[in-house]
């Protein structure tokens, strides 16, 4: 299975008006992208245990392209039709470009669509318990410089662990991108907020990095620092995945969150199989296992995402 490897979707991630994967084009300078992703999940956690059925999230993106302007709009139905992201970017024509808007977290190696995660599941969401220290969508200013093997952005917004719109407490969030050496990538960013003492999350540090030098192999990793509620904090994965043939690959993650102040600690492991049932069409089983707070947690899941 060839599928598409994380570091181009994180790449354009990084830098909005890019395309993460292929475009429907309706005009010359309009096109639109999206998915429906759908699946099955049985959650059992120590005496609990769910079961669901359900569409997870309908996403459609519509991309202007006009000249040195791009913009992107993207509605997603998680929790009722919403604007996800909307912005603006400027490109100069040395590398620069700048930002306005509402627009995608610089951090985190899996990102936001289930298109960028190799599981149904994320690495820091162990039983329900969600450890992600930041917001996946701001709203503020970004600027971001690329050369040859470098990135380098840098994003004032209003909050980075809450999407709260108020300016009177920004926040600042900054990441570089290293690709000058083969098969490698390496990310290295920040996140500071005035907001802390509200959110219990301070001192935000982010670094990954993604090997494929090897055929049909993709290998990564990720850790986080922070401080919650005055304490330190941490987590941690790592990721492995393996094209079996032109149509089916598995991926194996652990992960694990470990926060002082409130004496948790988390810990999974994940393997899931997929398989590209057609060039838009890939289906995907996950199990995890794991413990999270002192409890075990046990998760099965059938995904199927639509890509469009």
């Amino acid at each position: 299975m060839k599928h598409t490897k994380l570091v181009t979707g994180l790449m354009v991630a990084a830098l909005p008006g890019a395309a993460a994967f292929g475009d429907i084009s309706l005009t010359e300078n309009l096109a639109v992208r999206g998915f429906i992703d759908s699946s099955y999940v049985y959650d059992d956690r120590g005496a609990t245990t769910d079961e669901i059925l359900e569409v997870d999230a309908f996403d459609i993106d519509f991309l202007l392209n006009q000249d040195k302007i791009t913009s992107e709009i993207h509605l997603s139905s998680v929790g009722g039709l919403d604007i996800e992201q909307a912005f603006v970017t400027y490109n100069f024509d040395n590398g620069l470009s700048i930002t306005g808007g509402q627009f995608l977290t610089l951090h985190g190696y899996e990102r936001d669509e289930p298109y960028t995660i190799l599981a149904d599941s994320r690495a820091y969401d162990v039983g329900g318990d969600m450890k992600q220290p930041y917001a996946l969508y701001h709203s503020g200013l970004r600027a971001s410089y690329s050369s040859e093997n470098f990135t380098g952005t840098v994003s004032v917004v209003d909050s980075i662990y809450t999407n709260d719109g108020d300016a009177d407490d920004l926040g600042f969030e900054a990441q570089i991108q290293f690709t000058g050496i083969d098969n490698f990538v390496f990310a290295l960013g920040t996140a500071q907020d005035d907001q802390d003492a509200a959110a219990g999350v301070d001192k935000y540090w982010n670094f990954w990095v993604e090997y494929n030098g090897i055929e049909k192999l993709l290998l990564a990793a990720e850790y986080n620092t922070y401080e919650f509620a005055g304490e330190d904090a941490k987590s941690w994965l790592l990721l492995g995945s393996y094209d079996l043939t032109d149509k089916a690959s598995v991926a194996v993650r652990y992960s694990d969150v470990d926060e002082d102040n409130a004496a948790y600690q988390a810990d999974k492991i994940t393997i899931a199989p997929s398989y590209a049932i057609t060039d838009n069409l890939l289906g995907r089983v996950e199990y995890s296992n794991g413990e999270a707070d002192g409890v075990d947690v046990d998760l099965f899941a059938v995904q199927f995402l639509w890509t469009f």
